[in-house]
């Protein structure tokens, strides 16, 4: 009886399913987004600004547009 054995080449690409693949983006999307967030409160003046109501507005950092 003759049995027929199926390798596999090692290199060949693997299916991984659409849904892991936008799950996997989505959380490292959030911790870059959850990072940046965080490391906003390490500038001048920023928890100043915050208790003031301003939220990400630094005016003197931003660049301004001449008409």
């Amino acid at each position: 009886m003759y049995t027929k054995k199926v390798s596999k080449n090692l290199l060949e690409d693997s299916n991984i399913y659409l849904k892991l693949k936008l799950a996997s983006l989505w959380t490292s999307f959030m911790f870059f987004y959850i990072y940046v967030d965080y490391l906003h409160l390490y500038m001048p003046n920023t928890i100043a600004d915050i208790q003031k109501g301003r939220v990400f507005v630094n005016a003197k950092t931003w660049p301004r547009i001449k008409a």
